[in-house]
């Protein structure tokens, strides 16, 4: 797989899921790749933010500090310095909608463990239950998905999944899964609205503002759960 067309189409939002899972693999096991991948990512950054200083600076440090292969060597650095001549007026144009990554960053914020706090320092039973939530208290997301999944398995119990949702966004490279699984369950009203939320913020993480945008409108329609946040949120895409 050219490495180059996975860069392109995760820009573009066109990834098939075998892209994405490739992508996903080199982004841990190529470090070049991510390098290159972390350059572009936080050069669009910088276009959208209108911060022209801190793209010549993305763009010195990076020639100074990497040696590129030809592969990446000729489409970003001209791309770059023909934008950096012609200034902003075009790009901007047709970039007019904020970064959706930066909305989700603004938006989105861990849910809380409502169902079993876990007291420090309290000797408690470590049943299944609690050590799920330990583990996503702790802040131990890829033991909290595992334990989660068992505990739906024991119980039949539709928190366990919403929080092996919660806890898939929580980690890098997983949005996939949590919108998978915030997507295809038949919620109950309990928890519908608060996965529609959450459903519209992974979309967003992935740069879907298309999908992102039915989710509230979803929620919206329901008319209870996080309104204000909800009507801004759609009012920025």
């Amino acid at each position: 797989m050219d490495k180059e067309h996975l860069i392109t189409s995760y820009f573009e939002n066109s990834q098939t899921e075998e892209e994405r899972l490739l992508m996903e693999e080199l982004l841990k096991s190529d470090a070049e790749f991510l390098e290159e991948f972390t350059f572009r990512k936080n050069l669009k950054l910088a276009f959208q933010r209108n911060q022209r200083m801190e793209l010549k600076e993305k763009l010195r440090i990076h020639e100074s500090q990497k040696q590129v292969k030809p592969t990446f060597q000729l489409n970003w650095k001209y791309v770059a310095a023909a934008i950096l001549i012609l200034g902003f007026g075009t790009y901007f144009m047709m970039n007019s909608l904020q970064n959706s990554e930066d909305l989700y960053t603004q938006y989105y914020e861990t849910y809380p463990n409502l169902v079993a706090p876990v007291v420090r320092g309290d000797n408690q039973d470590t049943n299944l239950e609690t050590k799920a939530f330990q583990a996503y208290e702790n802040k131990e997301f890829k033991q909290a998905v595992a334990l989660f999944s068992d505990l739906y398995k024991t119980n039949q119990k539709e928190y366990a999944l919403f929080y092996q949702a919660m806890s898939y966004l929580e980690i890098e490279g997983q949005t996939q899964e949590a919108i998978s699984l915030l997507k295809n369950t038949d919620w109950s009203k309990e928890f519908k609205e608060k996965s529609l939320w959450y459903l519209a913020l992974a979309q967003l993480k992935i740069q879907n503002t298309e999908e992102a945008k039915k989710s509230l409108q979803s929620l919206q329609d329901l008319g209870n759960y996080r309104q204000d946040q909800v009507k801004q949120l759609l009012d920025q895409l």
